[in-house]
């Protein structure tokens, strides 16, 4: 819920709306994800959002999502409101995902643990189709470069990843502090690849890699000031080894505070 964060800060208009999806792995049938952070309005038109994730995952034949470990993220936004529907986002991460074979008995791979930096940028436009249903659309380009666990580079070094994605949210009381937001992305991928014989660099085909269908459930407090959603991703991606879409459900929970540093009633 990959996400990605998945985060959406409306600046000037009103309460924060964030949401931090679970990272999209690999590998499993059922991945948990639990992620907390906070979203801080600097200016009428400057925000940050910053948070920590972890997650666990089963394997491919085993939906005990609790049974392994999976990835850390540390993740930062800095978003400008452009205009009144229109944002932009630029942010960075920095990731520790557990890796497998997907083959039974679904053993560490060598290396176990893949680190990655990510840069990536986003470009929201957001509208409201009738009384209560709120829509944001956004694309979003990212770099990831990926590292061994000692920061030494990997056989395929990075990858360019683009992802468009549509979300909805619609209220379920009056008083707009419980909500039902559902969102689909779709994600596709270019490597740069290295030839085994050569060690050469060359790009691999731009391809479809996976789509990421969301529903979550959204409760706002005000006394903390504190945004909860729990809910699910369900996880469509392709296996290069089996040629084949797999499916990977994920259960999900974050706890974004709004405005920290501010005071009550600012």
């Amino acid at each position: 819920m990959i996400r990605v964060l998945l985060i959406n800060v409306l600046l000037g208009v009103g309460a924060a709306k964030a949401q931090l999806t679970p990272p999209g792995l690999d590998g499993a049938k059922a991945v948990g994800w639990v992620a907390t952070g906070f979203t801080q309005t600097l200016s009428p038109r400057w925000a940050t959002t910053i948070y920590v994730g972890s997650s666990t995952q089963s394997s491919l034949d085993s939906y005990a999502f609790w049974q392994k470990s999976a990835i850390s993220v540390v993740n930062q936004e800095w978003a400008y409101q452009l205009a009144h529907r229109w944002q932009v986002v630029a942010g960075g991460s920095l990731r520790f995902q557990s890796l497998y074979e997907e083959t039974p008995p679904y053993e560490p791979r060598q290396p176990a643990v893949r680190n990655e930096l990510r840069a990536y940028s986003r470009l929201f436009f957001r509208h409201t189709q009738g009384a209560k249903l709120s829509w944001a659309h956004s694309f979003r380009p990212e770099y990831r470069r990926f590292f061994t666990p000692a920061w030494q580079t990997l056989p395929n070094p990075f990858q360019i990843r683009l992802r468009w994605k549509s979300q909805l949210s619609y209220p379920l009381n009056a008083t707009n502090t419980t909500q039902f937001i559902a969102a689909n992305e779709v994600l596709t991928t270019l490597d740069r690849l290295r030839d085994g014989s050569s060690q050469s660099l060359h790009w691999g085909r731009y391809e479809f890699s996976e789509n990421r269908l969301s529903m979550f459930i959204r409760r706002v407090l005000t006394k903390p000031r504190l945004n909860i959603d729990w809910g699910l991703m369900h996880q469509f991606w392709w296996d290069a080894g089996s040629q084949k879409i797999r499916y990977t459900t994920y259960l999900s929970v974050d706890f974004l505070f709004r405005n920290p540093l501010t005071k009550k009633g600012k």
